[in-house]
């Protein structure tokens, strides 16, 4: 498994060009409905908190399978 730091970094990566995105959208169709892109930056937002505080309070547990059951999103 790659570090914790990198791991951080690469969830940083993926929201930043999610929000990023969402922007262009809106830049590109003013007339549009933003509500949905909109709602979709905030969920990006709200995953990337949540994984966050999962890496953060994860305790290098031993067994992998008990680890690949604790990042399990479902």
């Amino acid at each position: 498994m790659a570090s914790k730091k990198q791991l951080k970094k690469d969830i940083d990566k993926v929201v930043r060009e999610i929000v990023a995105d969402c922007y262009t959208y809106m830049d590109l169709y003013p007339k549009e409905d933003h509500q949905p892109v909109e709602n979709l930056a905030y969920k990006a937002l709200d995953l990337q908190d949540d994984m966050l505080v999962k890496i953060n309070t994860h305790q290098g547990r031993k067994n992998p399978k008990d680890t690949k059951e604790y990042f399990n999103l479902n």
